[in-house]
């Protein structure tokens, strides 16, 4: 949750309000997943679902390993509703791998 607040207040600084307020939801959606859960699995599908179509792979892949270690079962309930495959997954991972490398940021990922 403190990653996201945090990328939440570089996006403001940065005068990104659309990555702002992904982070945003992602708050909301930690905070509070267990009670609006249904709601939740819609919401997290479809936000990781425009952000697959939209190309960005570097939001797809940091929410979902947010999500991963911190809602499991919601993000693999959000993932399994909305289609989004492990092998899509796969496939974001290493476009997100290698525009890392592209930008030698490589140390960075080796820590996923």
């Amino acid at each position: 949750l403190s990653a996201c607040i945090h990328n939440k207040s570089i996006a403001l600084a940065a005068g990104l309000n659309c990555r702002a307020a992904v982070w945003s939801i992602a708050i909301t959606l930690l905070s509070d997943c267990e009670s609006t859960f249904i709601f939740s699995i819609d919401i997290l599908g479809d936000l990781l679902r425009e952000l697959l179509e939209g190309g960005d792979c570097i939001h797809f892949v940091v929410l979902s390993e947010v999500f991963r270690r911190g809602a499991y079962v919601l993000y693999t309930n959000a993932c399994n509703k909305n289609n989004i495959t492990d092998i899509r997954k796969r496939e974001t991972y290493l476009s997100y791998l290698e525009l890392l490398s592209r930008l030698q940021l490589m140390s960075q990922a080796a820590l996923l």
